[in-house]
């Protein structure tokens, strides 16, 4: 490993697309097409990462943890269960953790998450989960 890479905090963990790829080893995989995957990283440490992966058919939660050796999918989640005709009905929240990171449910069945403030200065965390389950949606 280079010098650079020592300091690079990305060089420890796995690129986006081998996280995309990742949803291949769920239970729940249904062959989606990869151009069609899209990914919202909402978590981020110097050791951990978490991803939610949205395809046309779910919507994954993915843990990348430098000290393993491969990818955790923690849940998925069905198409049926985040939208509808082109209108987000799974109900997204946040609430306060520290300074630094805060809380969001996922629907009924998914709470408590942390996530990383600093990742959503632009949009919130909401918003962006519902824009990343709309981005989706589009079947190619």
């Amino acid at each position: 490993m280079s010098i650079k890479a020592l300091f690079d905090s990305d060089a420890f963990f796995r690129p986006e697309k081998e996280i995309k790829d990742w949803i291949k080893h769920s239970k729940n995989y249904q062959g989606e097409n990869p151009n069609s995957v899209h990914l919202l990283k909402f978590f981020s440490t110097s050791k951990q990462r978490t991803y939610l992966v949205a395809t046309p058919a779910r919507m994954y939660c993915i843990l990348d943890d430098s000290r393993k050796d491969n990818p955790h999918i923690n849940w998925s989640i069905a198409r049926n269960e985040l939208e509808k005709d082109e209108k987000v009905i799974m109900t997204i929240s946040t609430s306060d953790k520290t300074e630094n990171t805060g809380l969001v449910d996922i629907g009924p069945k998914h709470k408590n998450w942390l996530f990383t403030r600093s990742l959503f200065l632009q949009a919130s965390i909401a918003n962006s989960i519902q824009r990343l389950i709309l981005d989706s949606a589009t079947r190619t």
